[in-house]
């Protein structure tokens, strides 16, 4: 029988899914955000400790070998002291060319900008079709799978989405006027562009890399104490806006943060070690992709680059021109798989790190799910998917909390009471219940 399952679900129905399927004896993996809200979070740890089930989160750089090796580097102190860390996540998204902005059917909203669009798809995929077929093409197989794609989405029009609890909604301006008319299954189908369904930039990208800070930070903390836990940031500043897109969404299209983490040696009480912290800077916007996403590494005796979970240089000295890249190249061993390649240029410390160029190289993701179905088999106190409840929720509480600090742009102190599962405290300030989920 069915053992185990993995929620691709919009962010709100994470809860409510995993928490059913935990009841139901299902292990649980759930993509990333963990939930909605810290409740939710909270309110889907509780059911995995009380049912006995293993819950994961789909923060796939716990399983990223470049960045299992850049915590090698740190761990050996190839970098020196951390003290700095930069992230980005810059996509080209322009109005009417977004991928957050689905099209959907014409039939269900005729003036939409993109009404037109998938009927056009259509058209124009089917054509290709035909040609293709005509010529025997080794790709009529894909064709037919596009076309068929195209033409459920259109068919989405006979889906009644309020009674899944999708909502019509009306946008008003500061007179009260409306300027944009959502009906339900724009919600359904656009879902990561609502507040109530998603949880904008920093759910649904900048999750992933600050969570790749704690991991460096992580292992820093381990250098002087090897069972030292994953951090938790001490502070987060932060603002957002919308000056690109017009009031068709309420999540903003810029986002930017500053966070404070402690350093090995950080004491509060201390005059002098309560300022011994790690800067960590992001920011994710539309409009321009230059730089892509990745994530810059600062130590005193080198920097490393990560960039779209593929490529690393790590860079020795202070000169940029002194430095060891590390790249992933496709189809690189016998297998036809990834490998690591090693392009040297620069001081004689950062061409001794080669060791990388021998191993394989992949983003996360079937490690992510092959180590859960491990944990599922040989279950053990000690195995455990490394983006367990506890984990997750700390990096949903530090995404959901710099929403609210974007949103109301202000600097705002974590509580260690928000990063504890068995706590009630909850920075919305509504405590867990999971007697909710009982009707």
């Amino acid at each position: 029988g069915v053992e185990a399952v993995i929620i691709a679900l919009p962010l709100h129905l994470h809860a409510p899914a995993a928490v059913a399927a935990m009841r139901a004896g299902l292990h649980v993996l759930t993509e990333k955000l963990m939930g909605h809200s810290v409740r939710e979070c909270k309110e889907m740890a509780r059911t995995a400790k009380e049912t006995d089930l293993l819950l994961a989160t789909g923060h796939q750089r716990h399983y990223n070998i470049l960045y299992d090796d850049a915590v090698d580097m740190i761990r050996q102190r190839l970098l020196g002291d951390l003290h700095y860390i930069r992230a980005q996540w810059h996509r080209g998204n322009l109005p009417g060319k977004d991928s957050w902005q689905q099209p959907m059917p014409r039939a269900v909203k005729p003036d939409d900008p993109l009404a037109n669009d998938l009927d056009h798809k259509l058209r124009s995929w089917s054509n290709t079709l035909e040609s293709l077929k005509l010529k025997k093409h080794r790709d009529v197989p894909r064709w037919e799978k596009k076309v068929a794609q195209v033409r459920a989405q259109i068919e989405d029009a006979v889906v009644d989405a309020a009674k899944f609890d999708y909502r019509d909604m009306e946008l008003k301006d500061a007179s009260g006027n409306t300027i944009y008319v959502r009906p339900a299954i724009e919600e359904l189908l656009r879902w990561r562009l609502w507040d109530r369904t998603g949880g904008g930039l920093m759910a649904e990208l900048g999750s992933h890399q600050l969570d790749a800070a704690g991991i460096f930070i992580h292992a820093m903390h381990q250098i002087h104490n090897p069972q030292a836990e994953k951090p938790r940031p001490l502070a987060v500043a932060a603002s957002a806006g919308r000056p690109l897109f017009p009031p068709d969404r309420e999540v903003e299209d810029h986002v930017y943060c500053v966070m404070q983490f402690p350093a090995p040696d950080y004491d509060p009480a201390d005059p002098n070690n309560d300022k011994k912290k790690i800067g960590v800077q992001y920011a994710s916007i539309n409009g321009n992709g230059f730089g892509g996403y990745g994530e810059a590494v600062f130590g005193t005796e080198g920097t490393l680059l990560l960039e779209r979970e593929q490529d690393a240089l790590l860079y020795r000295t202070n000169a940029t021109t002194d430095k060891t890249r590390v790249v992933v190249a496709k189809g690189g061993d016998r297998k036809g798989l990834p490998t690591l390649q090693i392009y040297e240029d620069g001081d004689p410390e950062s061409r001794s790190i080669g060791t990388l160029g021998t191993l394989p190289a992949e983003r996360g993701y079937t490690e992510q799910l092959e180590h859960w179905a491990w944990c599922i088999r040989n279950r053990a106190q000690e195995n455990l998917p490394r983006c367990h409840p506890k984990v997750a929720l700390g990096d949903a509480v530090i995404a959901l909390v710099t929403n609210i600090a974007a949103r109301e742009g202000r600097r705002i102190d974590f509580k260690t009471e928000w990063f504890d599962p068995d706590n009630d405290e909850t920075p919305e300030g509504v405590k867990p219940d999971l007697s909710r989920y009982n009707s």
